[in-house]
């Protein structure tokens, strides 16, 4: 054990991480000077949006079907449904304190995602029917 301490201490360990090749010669990997007045190749990448504006718009970008989307309405669903479904089931079930009221709100998300997965479920199936006939 104090082997390894003075071989730590003397600077004789080797990491076992490796060493990164920057032309600065700086091995830390930290940003210098010469390393940030060169735009590298990830640097002039975009860096996604950045105000809460365009993060909102952003979130639609690779929606296909919709199916993993964070949001519970996408751009093309009708606001005016999903509230008939949600004030239906609250009416219906007549939640009591603030537990059941967030299951019933969970509970109108889950049929307005299972109703979107039937929609492309059936939209899957007939696309597949029109490529076999």
């Amino acid at each position: 054990m104090t082997n390894i301490l003075s071989a730590a201490k003397s600077g004789n360990l080797k990491s076992s991480k490796p060493e990164r090749d920057n032309t600065s010669g700086n091995k830390s990997g930290a940003a210098t000077a010469a390393n940030l007045a060169t735009p590298s190749a990830p640097t002039r990448r975009g860096t996604g949006p950045r105000t809460p504006q365009g993060k909102e718009q952003s979130k639609f970008n690779a929606r296909k079907h919709g199916l993993f989307s964070k949001a519970i309405l996408l751009q093309d669903e009708s606001r005016r449904e999903y509230d008939a479904l949600l004030n239906g089931l609250m009416e219906n079930l007549q939640p009591r304190g603030k537990l059941e009221i967030v299951l019933v709100e969970n509970l109108a998300t889950l049929l307005w995602r299972k109703r979107r997965l039937i929609q492309v479920e059936t939209a899957e199936i007939e696309n597949a029917q029109l490529f076999v006939n």
